[in-house]
């Protein structure tokens, strides 16, 4: 079991909708809630800036203005060309972790994201370094938190993830020992907050474009579930500052359906997450990066992988808050969930879930007497998570 699938939510970003939410290429939320959700779990799921919440200025929430335009960081795959002639983008480098061989331990630091627009950007009042209490005075008390609690990452900071299910609304809080403060915002679904450039939930790409003009733009198909049949639409993602930290807008068909901001305190490594020595972890593990989804399709089953973003959302909506208990009789399989990591999750309809181990190289569903009964109980908007994702541009079918 790998220890990046334990912390997956609790990195969202967040997000790490998103999640929501933390996936460590594309946010929606985190990484890192992924590293939300991921947003959520967990909420998935990093640049030189004084070191310590004491010595952190949070940002101020002025206008995002000219510093809005022009942030990015070149990711791994070319993007498209900004739609804009005159915008002028700057390429702002993930940091680089050093860690002493001489040490036994390595001592990991924080390490802050340096995209102008962490530090400019707001949503609806929220920005990136916003206290506990601020967040409350705006907000009030989030509708659920994260139920494995908060959790310690190796540079010593924590991280909890607080979700509003009205608002569609997902934050990653994180502690560095002075106190909770914001590290990364999700917005999507029918969310109704806007940036400070007024851009929201169903703005056009016009909107986007006239906003952040020299924002990266990255396009794609994905396949949606409607009304029992699948259809392919345009997905864009407008990127400005650092692709795994800075503001990600989602579009869909046009207009936007998912806001990420940050995450302001960016995740360690993964060699600072082998050497961390965690507690004792139940059984089962619902936090992955990679989940292999099996859907009944009347005479066969339609296989799909899902990876990042989409595998932190679905991990969200099933460890953000604790299951409502309930038993089906003779309930007819609708999808399995293969977290390739000794867990698996069977759907059996109206967002029933039953939570299951197994001990083979491979997941057999086919053969119970090889899965251990862990729980069972009904996840809010899990059905409707699981075709989402499934729709996915980065999917895997077959």
């Amino acid at each position: 079991m790998k220890d990046s699938e334990k912390r997956l939510l609790h990195c969202i970003g967040w997000i790490d909708n998103e999640l929501i939410l933390e996936a460590e290429q594309t946010r929606f939320p985190g990484r890192r809630w992924g590293h939300v959700l991921a947003l959520a779990a967990c909420l998935a799921l990093v640049v030189a800036v004084p070191l310590g919440l004491s010595r952190l200025q949070a940002p101020s929430p002025g206008p995002a203005a000219a510093s809005n335009s022009g942030e990015a960081s070149a990711p791994a795959e070319t993007p498209k060309a900004p739609k804009t002639e005159d915008a002028d983008a700057s390429i702002e480098e993930s940091p680089v972790w050093d860690a002493s061989e001489e040490l036994a331990t390595p001592v990991w630091e924080l390490s802050y994201g340096n995209a102008t627009i962490l530090r400019t950007e707001t949503l609806g009042g929220l920005y990136l370094g916003m206290p506990e209490q601020e967040i409350l005075d705006l907000l009030q008390e989030p509708d659920a938190t994260s139920n494995s609690g908060p959790m310690t990452y190796p540079d010593g900071s924590t991280h909890v993830t607080w979700v509003y299910y009205s608002r569609d609304l997902t934050l990653n809080l994180a502690d560095t020992g002075d106190g909770w403060f914001l590290n990364e915002i999700l917005m999507f679904g029918k969310g109704t907050l806007s940036l400070s450039t007024g851009v929201g939930i169903g703005a056009e790409e016009t909107d986007v474009v006239q906003a952040y003009p020299g924002a990266l733009v990255y396009d794609s198909e994905s396949k949606v579930l409607e009304d029992g049949s699948w259809r392919t639409v345009q997905e864009l993602q407008y990127v400005v500052g650092d692709r795994n930290s800075g503001l990600t807008i989602f579009l869909r068909d046009g207009l936007v359906n998912t806001i990420t901001l940050g995450p302001w305190l960016l995740s360690p490594p993964q060699e600072a997450w082998d050497l961390l020595q965690e507690p004792e972890q139940p059984s089962y593990d619902l936090t992955s990066d990679e989940i292999t989804i099996y859907a009944w399709a009347e005479s066969h089953w339609d296989i799909v992988t899902v990876t990042d973003r989409s595998a932190k959302l679905v991990s969200t909506i099933l460890t953000i808050t604790d299951p409502e208990e309930s038993f089906q009789e003779e309930a007819k399989t609708s999808a399995w969930l293969d977290f390739r990591n000794g867990t698996a999750v069977e759907l059996t309809g109206d967002n029933h879930a039953t939570v299951w181990t197994y001990d083979t190289e491979a997941l057999d569903f086919d053969q119970r007497d090889s899965l251990t009964l862990q729980f069972s109980g009904v996840f809010q908007e899990l059905d409707e998570t699981v075709a989402e994702v499934m729709g996915d541009p980065n999917a895997v079918w077959g």
